[in-house]
């Protein structure tokens, strides 16, 4: 079973256009079989019934626009902590139903398509290539996703107060007998007040944040005690090399997760290969595709919850904004730095790794050839509704070969999420800066987004607007001991909408691979 699409992009109406070239594809003699007619992902067989799809775009208007309205009037009459809490509770156990799910999930489709990859012999001549190059695509989307973040950094609303010392571990000081939080006035005078008393003070909470330094090192604990560049480096390395498989799951770190599943799916495609005859090795694979299958199930049963759950979290979100302009304008700020993103890898990048990489082709008149194809990546926010039409516009442009079209194109709609790759650090800014956590974004943070932005979009469900899922999981590689923030439910409404660009940004990412390695290929037969 290999799940055609890794990221938020959902199967549609051309679903059988994929299963049936992703068949053909997998029709080679140097490996195991990608996928028999029998096995197909996307029968009617092998795939639960589907049900009818809830998380319309209108439900999601309905609901943005049911939560700012009640967040705005909770806001105004001053509701009581107790209030925003009960009224976040939908939001929260949506997404630690999520946060249950998704680990799991992630687990068994790499496995699953570790082993589709490297079994059918895609990992030959041609397969290499196309490997290399999406990861260099790949790293060339996270790279320009953090520094996207980065250069939008100053733009987002913090209420983080005018000091400039962030050093130290954010703390509030409780008063005695009930008398309140200790707070800093204007002038430099200390009191105590309870929080719902602040604006009888003209103060906001953050003259209650007091910053805790541990001068003689007497907590020993890895939060508290700031470690050095080696130190993170080190950690980071640990990630990859994991030394618990247990843990790895239940801290949960995505990076140890990605690699455990990765080894066990080359592991059972090495076994299978020695062997001829059945062995365990493919029991495993089956239950591992049976579990992906089974998982994904459970993640559409939680995605059909959104619309409902993500307007309590923007309710919460708003009641206890300090600024409401504020908010809505840095979402208005994230959603420009993920389209500036995704133009300037459509646009340029794309275009430049292109023309070098061809020899000097005219990279522009190669995007304006598979215009059709991005239309319809925009239009259904699918790439498998839109794998077919990719494959059919390539082949009859004549300068791609019908059997590498059909070789690469499902490969790409595997592990080459570029959309993904740039949206994420993007959304990791939004939501630290929303946390009042952008102190937290070090060199070290960055280098774990990169890794579980890379990584982890070739473990996301085939569900619509999924991307919500991997979301939370970056979120807590990078952010660890820190709770999802209540503005991820900003994110999520307008899932939708950056989606259908994302998804275009991956098609034309995966056609303009392919046309590069028919280069490649030509270069290469010419000098026979």
């Amino acid at each position: 079973h290999l799940l055609p699409i890794l990221h938020q992009d959902t199967p549609s109406m051309e679903d059988d256009g994929l299963r049936k070239s992703l068949i053909e594809t997998s029709d080679r003699s140097d490996g195991l079989p990608l996928l028999s007619e029998s096995e197909a992902p996307l029968s009617s067989e092998s795939q639960p019934s589907k049900r009818p799809c809830l998380s319309e775009p209108w439900q999601y208007f309905l609901s943005i626009i049911a939560g700012i309205i009640f967040g705005v009037v909770l806001n105004i009459v001053n509701a009581s902590d107790d209030v925003v809490t009960i009224v976040t509770v939908p939001g929260a156990l949506f997404l630690r139903a999520l946060q249950c799910a998704v680990i799991p999930m992630m687990f068994f489709n790499i496995t699953s398509s570790v082993c589709d990859i490297f079994g059918s012999g895609s990992a030959g001549s041609i397969g290499t290539k196309a490997i290399s190059l999406y990861t260099l695509s790949t790293f060339l989307a996270v790279l320009e996703g953090i520094a996207i973040a980065n250069i939008f950094a100053s733009l987002f609303a913090s209420d983080k107060g005018e000091s400039d010392d962030d050093d130290g571990v954010k703390v509030t000081m409780v008063c005695p007998k009930d008398l309140g939080v200790l707070t800093v006035a204007e002038d430099g005078s200390t009191f105590c007040v309870h929080h719902d008393d602040l604006q009888a003070y003209n103060l906001t909470s953050k003259y209650q944040n007091f910053n805790l330094r541990d001068e003689e090192s007497m907590l020993i604990n890895g939060v508290i005690i700031k470690q050095s560049l080696v130190d993170q480096v080190l950690n980071t390395a640990h990630s990859v090399v994991p030394n618990n498989f247990v843990e790895a799951f239940a801290i949960p770190n995505i990076v140890s997760v990605i690699v455990i599943g990765f080894v066990l799916g080359a592991a059972i495609v090495s076994i299978q290969r020695r062997s001829k005859a059945t062995t365990g090795a493919a029991t495993v694979l089956a239950f591992c595709r049976e579990m992906s299958i089974i998982t994904n199930e459970i993640i559409g049963w939680i995605i059909v919850l959104a619309p409902m759950c993500i307007g309590f979290l923007i309710a919460a979100s708003l009641a206890s904004a300090g600024n409401v302009i504020d908010l809505l304008r840095t979402v208005g700020v994230y959603i420009a730095s993920v389209m500036t993103g995704l133009l300037l890898h459509t646009l340029v990048v794309l275009p430049t790794v292109f023309y070098w990489y061809t020899g000097g082709d005219n990279p522009y008149h190669w995007l304006y050839t598979i215009r059709q194809p991005l239309i319809v990546a925009f239009s259904t926010a699918s790439s498998a509704a839109t794998l077919p039409v990719s494959i059919r516009t390539a082949v009859e442009s004549g300068m791609v070969a019908e059997n590498t079209a059909n070789t690469i194109l499902p490969m790409g709609a595997t592990i080459n999420m570029d959309g993904a790759a740039i949206g994420y650090p993007c959304a990791i800014s939004f939501l630290a800066h929303a946390a009042k956590l952008e102190n937290k974004l070090d060199i070290a943070t960055w280098v774990n987004v990169g890794l579980g932005s890379s990584l982890g979009s070739a473990g996301a469900a085939p569900v619509p607007n999924a991307g919500i899922v991997m979301l939370i999981t970056v979120w807590e590689t990078a952010m660890p001991g820190h709770s999802v923030p209540d503005a991820i439910a900003y994110v999520q409404g307008i899932e939708f909408f950056i989606d259908r660009f994302q998804t275009a940004t991956n098609v034309c990412s995966d056609l303009f691979i392919l046309r590069m390695i028919q280069a490649s290929v030509d270069r290469e037969q010419k000098m026979l």
